[in-house]
C-alpha cells in the first residue's frame, strides 16, 4: 500500500501521544498494483475492502477498534464503495456489529509431498 502511494487507504488511531491502532482499505480509487486489491473482478468495480485491524494489547476493549472499523465503513461508502469485503477473518461477531456478514468460507488443507 504504501510502496504505490495509496496513503488514503490507511486509518490510524492516536491517543495523542502514540498509535494506538489501523486499518488498512481498499476502494476503486486505490492503485490496482496493490496485491490487496483482488476482488473487484468478482464483487465488482464497486468493491472495497477491509483489514489488518489493529489494535495495541494495551489498548483493547475500549472500542477503537469497532470505531476504525466504523469510520473506515463510512469513507469506504463516501468512495463508492458498494460491496465491502474482509478477508480471512475469525472474529465475525465483531464485524457483524456493524451488519457485516459471511459471504465465504474458507477450509484449510494440506498434502504431504
Amino acid at each position: 500500500m504504501a510502496s504505490v502511494g495509496d496513503y488514503q487507504d490507511l486509518l490510524i488511531a492516536f491517543d495523542g501521544e502514540r498509535v494506538v491502532g489501523s486499518l488498512v482499505t481498499s476502494c476503486p480509487q486505490s492503485n490496482p498494483e496493490r496485491t490487496d486489491v483482488i476482488w473487484q473482478g468478482l464483487l465488482g468495480e464497486d468493491a472495497g475492502s477491509l483489514g489488518s485491524v489493529g489494535v495495541a494489547v494495551s489498548e483493547r476493549g475500549r472500542g477503537i477498534g469497532i470505531a476504525l472499523v466504523a469510520y473506515a465503513s463510512e469513507i469506504l461508502k463516501q468512495r463508492g464503495v458498494r460491496n465491502c469485503y474482509i478477508d480471512w477473518l475469525v472474529l465475525t461477531d465483531f464485524y457483524g456489529k456493524l451488519g457485516y456478514e459471511n459471504w465465504r468460507t474458507y477450509q484449510p488443507s494440506w498434502r504431504e509431498l
